[in-house]
């Protein structure tokens, strides 16, 4: 059990990391004009890839990893900074 409470507190810690590191660029990514059109297109075929539109959903995912890419931000960590 404790070990699995260090596992979680190192998630955590990572993740924080992770956030203070691209603070100020995803602050810019959020006021982008373009980033909450293509949220809100990702949100929407994410919903429709579980009826087997998968390619849809990963043309949205791109659009958003090419906007993190412009601001600088890693796009894999995308999930983790709650931007998709």
């Amino acid at each position: 059990m404790a070990a699995q409470q260090a596992a979680v507190r190192e998630i955590k810690d990572d993740r924080r990391k992770i956030r203070a590191k691209y603070l100020d660029a995803v602050s810019a990514l959020l006021v982008d004009p373009a980033y909450g059109p293509a949220a809100d297109r990702y949100r929407d075929v994410k919903e429709r890839a579980f009826q087997g539109d998968v390619e849809a959903k990963r043309d949205a995912e791109t659009a958003l990893e090419s906007l993190a890419a412009k601001h600088k931000i890693d796009p894999r960590y995308g999930r983790d900074l709650q931007l998709w």
